[in-house]
């Protein structure tokens, strides 16, 4: 029973940081930065959007679309918009986090290689989304939906 000792002893230790509410003041602390970067990248995508549709982004990526003959001008200047939202956000968030959650555990110092760790988890989360919403995208025998003249998506008929 080797395990049982630093079971209970993990088990005091969570017991006693909920009676004292640190658990609870961190998991309101973590929701309420999250809930700020999400404004932040939505707001920062808003804005990059924008600047990526601007006339020198978009001859740039409308020359790549025709290159790669995938999509439209203004549809690619959403994914470098994507990164510089997301790039800002999750920076945003290790500052804060780093500064605030997790003060104590942090002593307060940022560190590029806790930096990069955090930037990796949450890319790879991110990219786990994005691959759960393009397979939702897809229709009968998993090909992708095609699009009516609108640009809305119309199920595929096989």
């Amino acid at each position: 029973m080797r395990l049982s000792a630093p079971l209970d002893r993990l088990g005091r230790r969570l017991l006693q940081a909920w009676e004292e509410r640190a658990i609870a003041l961190k998991a309101a602390s973590f929701a309420a930065i999250g809930v700020v970067n999400t404004l932040v990248d939505f707001g920062t995508f808003l804005m990059a959007r924008e600047l990526f549709r601007s006339p020198y982004f978009i001859s740039a990526l409308g020359r790549a679309a025709e290159f790669c003959d995938c999509s439209t001008a203004e549809k690619l200047a959403l994914i470098p918009a994507n990164v510089v939202a997301w790039s800002v956000a999750v920076s945003g968030s290790y500052i804060l986090n780093t500064f605030v959650t997790f003060a104590v555990e942090s002593g307060r110092r940022l560190s590029l290689k806790a930096f990069a760790s955090f930037a990796v988890s949450g890319s790879t989360s991110r990219s786990r989304t994005s691959s759960y919403s393009g397979r939702a995208n897809r229709g009968r025998r998993g090909r992708p939906n095609k699009q009516d003249r609108r640009g809305t998506c119309a199920t595929t008929r096989t």
